[in-house]
């Protein structure tokens, strides 16, 4: 491995000097854990970048010694960190006989040939409730369930071929059955990178050879090949070769006049059609289809391949190569010839139809003078722009980082014609487009919203883009303006609205935090963030799967948070509501949570965060129950990231508790139900964080060595998931610990 090769090596008395904080972090993480042991550390520097490095040898007993796959149940790993990362943490496998067409592997560099994909979701997903031990344990489950050929689901998309490309090819309903490309036309634009059928052939600026070939079974994700050097071995190590059936379709394109050596199609796109074998080893009808692009005419490409030729009598056309004859399909390429012809892969799109229009959707003005930020231009965020924009209600900044893809198209207001283009730039276009020329109505950033931006000007910032990370950094800074956060729940039912005061006293990460202390205790959180429903895939990714959801409901959540917020903004208080579709009447209900004051303490590194709600709770639960003490268990969330933590609500003690005037001990009768009942509530994001106790009159808020005792005790429970653990104490006055 390069990157090992050209590595420092780091001595172990040197590890806490020479790596940074978060690797530091990860050593004693795997110092701690029985299944891991750290084997050296090194560091690869590579002009700006710097790669750490730790390699682990890494023991599952639980792995059959003779599995079929060759996963060993002691393998050597390499973990790597670098700031240039956008997911922290990688991981490589160093054996150099490790199974080569395992599934869920990446190429990410060159530096770094193969790293273990662990996760599903995206790092932003995942990063607040990331933990060094946690990561420990993944690695450990994905060698297991590599190992039995239960990591790839027999319910999920086969593995593509390769992974997803920026440029796209949008194919018509008919290339299924398509064996030839003769009879149609194609133009390329390179704005959005995106290639279409063309009915008028003097819009055709590519042309488009399409090569079937054998069966191939489900294999990795391969690197994307660089040159058709690259492409021919891979496919020849699956399946047969693609040079020889690429000469062929050459072959067939050529006229007896020839092609003209000058051809106004300067570019090539090779359309790979195959069936694949799925994991049981049956051959799947539906054929994949991945193309690439090549920056030569079709004669220029035949040339080089040998089956065209240049003639002496004619100096504007290639001709086919007829001395060379049947050895065209025989000979392979010269390898020098096929390194330098350069590929860049194109992601194939399928046709969006009315079958696929109807799985997406489970068929059976205000005073707008001010200056607005709009994060997010997906479904809400689309529709709330095109209302806006109607109503001619504030003058708006759209934010949004993504492309459009088929499946937004259900439920947005962009159409087929827009794929592949960035989403804040066709939102703030159509915007614009409800308006005479020259009457701008909204500008747009192709990117995602980043804090660091000027916000000079700015009255208003709406979230609309429902990341939580958003939420939590507009929360913690003090130089934005008033801040709104609008969402969907995923059965699209229900719609919620944060909206700041004008002196943003009560931020939205406040509101958060009333939300879900409301959402565990009010009759309207039952189903609300339910998470076992209907889905979708849409693509061949592990994260490409969408809820059903109609367009109907998103123009009817949508209209109403825009007249909602419309209303509260002109007021100067904070609000959180609720909206929710009476699926009966089909109107909405609306519920207005009542807003707890904020309180935070600091210890430490930690921020606990939490509001007047829980501190009344605290002092009436103690005084209902003097002269005795009494207690019971925290609710809340940890933000890994901010170091915060959250506390919702407090629970009374449970029956089998004891309790006296000199001590408490929390019962647990009902807490596992409870904490369970929680997290369906809350769709996992709150649990249990710690546990609180009172003490008796006269008595302050300081931990005495039985509660000190008992903080240790739990903190060794919690740190097989790298969490803290908080107790809460309230005497005349409330403490917080933390371990």
């Amino acid at each position: 491995m390069l990157i090992l090769e050209k590595s420092l090596l780091i001595s172990s008395a040197n590890r806490f000097e020479e790596h940074s904080p978060k690797v530091i972090e990860m050593i004693e993480a795997i110092c701690s854990n029985s299944d891991f042991k750290l084997v050296e550390s090194r560091i690869f520097e590579l002009e700006d970048k710097e790669i750490e490095i730790l390699i682990v040898d890494v023991k599952c007993t639980s792995i059959k010694s003779r599995n079929s796959v060759g996963i060993f149940n002691r393998e050597r790993l390499a973990i790597l960190y670098s700031e240039k990362f956008h997911d922290s943490f990688r991981v490589s496998p160093i054996r150099e006989n490790f199974p080569e067409n395992v599934l869920h592997t990446n190429f990410p560099t060159e530096e770094i040939p193969k790293t273990l994909c662990l996760y599903f979701e995206s790092w932003k997903d995942i990063e607040r409730n990331w933990t060094p031990q946690n990561f420990l344990m993944r690695i450990c489950w994905w060698l297991i369930e590599t190992s039995t050929g239960t990591l790839h689901s027999d319910t999920q998309e086969l593995e593509r071929p390769y992974f997803a490309s920026p440029l796209q090819l949008l194919l018509p309903d008919s290339i299924q059955e398509l064996k030839s490309s003769n009879d149609y036309c194609f133009y390329f634009d390179n704005e959005s990178n995106v290639i279409r059928i063309c009915l008028d052939y003097r819009l055709a600026n590519c042309s488009i050879l399409i090569l079937e070939l054998d069966p191939i079974n489900h294999t990795r994700v391969f690197p994307t090949p660089q040159n058709l050097k690259e492409l021919e071995e891979q496919f020849l190590k699956r399946s047969s070769s693609v040079i020889n059936v690429l000469r062929q379709q050459i072959l067939l394109k050529i006229t007896p006049n020839g092609t003209p050596i000058n051809d106004i199609n300067k570019s090539t796109f090779i359309l790979l059609k195959f069936n694949r074998f799925d994991t049981l080893g049956k051959l799947i009808e539906s054929p994949d289809m991945f193309a690439f692009y090549i920056h030569e005419s079709i004669g220029t490409l035949g040339m080089k391949l040998g089956a065209l030729v240049k003639s002496p009598t004619d100096s504007s056309n290639y001709f086919i190569n007829h001395n060379f004859g049947k050895e065209i399909c025989q000979t392979q390429a010269d390898d020098i010839t096929l390194n330098e012809i350069r590929l860049l892969p194109v992601e194939v799109v399928n046709p969006l139809t009315r079958e696929f229009a109807s799985r997406m959707s489970g068929i059976s003005l205000g005073d707008g003078s001010f200056i607005g930020i709009l994060i997010g231009a997906g479904s809400l965020g689309s529709t709330l722009a095109e209302i806006w924009s109607k109503s001619s209600w504030g003058n708006w900044i759209i934010f949004d980082g993504d492309q459009i893809k088929p499946h937004n198209i259900f439920r947005h207001i962009a159409k087929e014609k827009d794929i592949g283009r960035n989403k804040a730039e066709l939102v703030g276009e159509l915007m614009n487009q409800n308006f005479s020329p020259g009457k701008s109505f909204a500008l747009h950033q192709s990117e995602d919203f980043n804090l660091d931006k000027s916000l000079e000007d700015v009255d208003l910032i709406v979230d609309a883009s429902a990341s939580l990370h958003l939420l939590r950094d507009i929360s913690r800074s003090d130089h934005v303006a008033r801040g709104c956060t609008l969402f969907f729940n995923q059965t699209g039912i229900g719609g919620v609205l944060f909206l700041e005061d004008k002196k943003r006293s009560k931020k939205l990460d406040l509101l958060e935090l009333n939300y879900f202390r409301a959402l565990i205790n009010e009759e309207w959180g039952d189903g609300f963030l339910e998470t076992d429903i209907e889905k979708q895939r849409v693509g061949s990714s592990c994260s490409d799967i969408s809820v059903v959801l109609s367009y109907e409901k998103v123009l009817l959540l949508s209209s109403s948070l825009s007249s909602l917020l419309r209303m509260k903004v002109k007021e100067s208080d904070s609000s959180l509501v609720i909206l929710k579709i009476n699926e009966e009447s089909g109107g909405i209900d609306s519920y207005s949570i009542e807003l707890f004051d904020q309180k935070t303490v600091v210890i430490g590194v930690w921020s606990i965060v939490y509001n007047t709600f829980v501190e009344r709770k605290l002092f009436s639960l103690r005084s209902k129950h003097l002269p005795n003490e009494t207690g019971g268990i925290v609710i809340g969330y940890i933000d890994q990231k901010t170091k915060t933590i959250y506390i919702v609500d407090i629970t009374e003690a449970p029956e089998d508790s004891k309790s006296t005037a000199s001590g408490f001990v929390r019962g647990t009768k009902g807490l596992n139900e409870y904490i369970q009942r929680i997290k369906i509530r809350t769709a996992n994001n709150c649990g249990y964080i710690g546990d609180w106790h009172s003490h008796p009159v006269g008595n302050s808020s300081e931990a005495s060595h039985t509660d000190l005792s008992s903080l240790n005790e739990f903190s060794e429970i919690m740190k097989t998931e790298g969490l803290p653990i908080l107790m809460v104490i309230v005497g005349e006055d409330i403490g917080f610990n933390i371990k």
